[in-house]
């Protein structure tokens, strides 16, 4: 399972690690019900776009799905 933002070169994670240096950036497990989630903290503003899932399943078939971050201001 690997998550990243649409057209970036690196993945921001893959399985439970993390390849990007950024400290915000972690994934979060939840094994009993097989997520994978994409965690952000501090979001700021230049975090908005598109993000990417990509799940490699046991036949070499690859799913993707993509999730649009939308940030709004408080003010």
């Amino acid at each position: 399972m690997t998550w990243r933002r649409l057209g970036a070169v690196h993945p921001l994670t893959i399985g439970v690690s993390t390849f990007v240096s950024d400290w915000r950036v972690a994934v979060e497990s939840v094994y009993r019900d097989n997520e994978w989630n994409l965690v952000i903290s501090d979001v700021q503003h230049e975090d908005e776009g598109t993000y990417q899932c990509q799940i490699n399943t046991k036949d070499d078939q690859s799913n993707f799905y993509n999730i649009y971050l939308h940030i709004k201001s408080r003010c």
